[in-house]
């Protein structure tokens, strides 16, 4: 008889999840984003989009330097950094698509549009930011 070759099981190891924190984070920026989008609607989209992206870049931004110094005093051993090109592309990216999105629906729903993409960039920071989050983060501190 002949005895069957041993199998090894797959070495991948799956990325981490964000945690309670990061899903409140997320769900916390995805509802101030959606209320500015509606705050700020009888605006011109440019301005809107100006804004927006404002607050999703330099907010997190000018927070780091304190979120550090909180770390350090509380003796935290987490090393890990946004990346700066990753994060401002992420941004981009959703703020780019909101737009889109917007002059899209605004051709066939212009009273209901920008509800719409409020609700869209709530739904995909509070659901896809901590779904992505590890791709944002890195141990390298440059990238």
């Amino acid at each position: 008889m002949t005895t069957p070759a041993p199998t090894t099981a797959p070495t991948t190891t799956p990325h981490p999840t964000a945690g309670t924190r990061e899903r409140v984070q997320y769900l916390v920026i995805g509802l101030v984003i959606g209320a500015l989008w509606i705050a700020h609607r009888n605006e011109p989209l440019w301005e809107h989009a100006a804004r927006t992206l404002l607050v999703l870049v330099a907010v997190p931004l000018l927070a780091a330097p304190v979120l550090a110094w909180w770390r350090k005093r509380h003796g935290s051993a987490d090393t890990r950094r946004v990346s700066l090109v990753r994060f401002v592309a992420a941004k981009a990216l959703l703020v780019g698509v909101a737009l889109g999105v917007d002059v899209l629906l605004s051709m066939w729903l212009p009273g209901l549009a920008d509800f719409l993409v409020a609700g869209g960039l709530f739904a995909a920071i509070a659901v896809l930011g901590p779904l992505y989050h590890h791709l944002l983060v890195t141990d390298h501190p440059r990238c």
